[in-house]
């Protein structure tokens, strides 16, 4: 990654999820207008098999409200900058 890239803190969530990096600019975004994530998967059919089982047995919030009920409202910004409803 560049130097000017800031990985997004993900406290708590599991090690099979990729790493989120932000830049502020990237050659494939001809007019930036926000915010510019990058994860970095592993694409290897073990990784993403192993992805997939977690992430299909997950039950995902709704709402950002259901999110802050489930005693997520402490997480970092920029970690629900990345959540959106």
């Amino acid at each position: 990654m560049p130097d000017y890239a800031s990985q997004i803190p993900l406290p708590g969530c599991d090690c099979r999820l990729p790493p989120i990096y932000e830049v502020p600019h990237h050659g494939r975004v001809a007019q930036p207008h926000g915010h510019i994530f990058i994860a970095i998967v592993n694409h290897t059919e073990e990784a993403m098999g192993a992805l997939f089982q977690h992430v299909s047995n997950l039950d995902t919030p709704s709402s950002k409200s259901e999110f802050q009920e489930r005693g997520k409202e402490n997480l970092s910004q920029e970690v629900l900058k990345l959540i959106s409803f």
